[in-house]
């Protein structure tokens, strides 16, 4: 997984419908290390959190007969990895031999969600969690997006409800903090 497309510093403003692009993941992977969360703003209105599902799996990495690089889901059982195959509706899982050396092989997460107010429209994000093959993520969105509703707590003005970017809020909180009162 090399990122030959066009990175991003956030994910891009404008309609999502059916696309993904490509973004730098290195502040997530700074969060993650200290604990937290990732984060990728968007301006499609509130997404799930209950529900969603995120993934955490080996890949080995092979060139396909076109000199393609392709990613094979791999098994790690016993200090070994294996390939997975059903025999009379039982899997069972075969060791490679020889194993693949360690360098292509990578774990790639992928976080998946959906809007809360359509169920329909998708969010996946995937990015490799090994050392030197990290840094960029890919956003892909799926299904139409529909007009978000407005903010339940707005009583007067019937505007979209878009959340504010973790970046602002952060840097709002420095300020508040090291600011000074006359």
């Amino acid at each position: 997984m090399f990122c030959t497309e066009i990175t991003h510093d956030a994910i891009p403003h404008g309609r999502k419908q059916d696309v993904y692009c490509v973004v730098d993941n290195k502040a997530n992977e700074q969060l993650r290390l200290q604990g937290k969360r990732s984060n990728f703003d968007d301006d499609c209105g509130v997404w799930e959190s209950s529900g969603t599902a995120t993934t955490k799996f080996p890949y080995l990495q092979q060139y396909d007969g076109n000199g393609k690089l392709r990613l094979k889901r791999v098994f790690y059982r016993d200090n070994t990895y294996c390939y997975e195959k059903v025999v009379s509706g039982k899997r069972t899982y075969i060791p490679y031999n020889p194993q693949p050396e360690r360098d292509s092989v990578i774990t790639l997460c992928r976080y998946y969600t959906r809007q809360k107010h359509n169920p329909l429209f998708r969010k996946r994000v995937s990015y490799a969690i090994d050392s030197g093959r990290s840094g960029f993520a890919v956003v892909e969105y799926a299904g139409r997006i529909e007009q978000p509703p407005a903010h339940a707590n707005n009583k007067f003005r019937q505007s979209e409800y878009v959340r504010t970017p973790a970046a602002t809020m952060k840097r709002i909180r420095e300020e508040v903090t090291t600011s000074t009162q006359p």
